[in-house]
């Protein structure tokens, strides 16, 4: 009885460039319909900007930010927006010149009323760069 060779070749492993292929198109597709489905809020918000002791700043700092908040609809407009604040810690500066710092989301009060699980934050500018000079 002849054996077919092309039976040994089969099974997980052949034609693996088509299916990374298609693992790689399924998880694109599934990123563009979740991120497309989100609704999204933006609100303007103060930021706090937390200076070092011995540096002061020659720059402007800003006083605003804006807080982009994505979920479900029913979830977004559920969240308080003086509950949520913005803020940038430069209190780690060490030297002269410019100093960059994240901006940071703080929204632990809101965990007691809003499902923190269906709601993304991130705000706009994520960081703030400040001139600072030796006092």
């Amino acid at each position: 009885m002849k054996r077919n060779k092309s039976t040994s070749n089969d099974g997980i492993f052949s034609n693996w460039q088509i299916k990374i292929l298609c693992f790689i198109f399924a998880v694109i597709v599934f990123v563009i319909v979740f991120y497309t489905s989100l609704e999204t809020r933006k609100v303007t918000l103060p930021l706090q900007v937390i200076l070092p002791e011995s540096y002061e700043p020659t720059s402007v700092i800003p006083d605003s930010g804006t807080l982009v908040i994505m979920g479900d609809e029913t979830e977004i407009y559920l969240i308080r927006a003086d509950s949520v604040r913005l803020y940038a810690d430069f209190s780690g500066v060490s030297s002269d010149g410019i100093a960059i710092a994240p901006v940071q989301v703080d929204y632990d009060e809101l965990e007691v009323y809003v499902d923190l699980s269906e709601v993304y934050f991130r705000s706009s500018p994520l960081f703030v760069r400040i001139y600072f000079e030796e006092k």
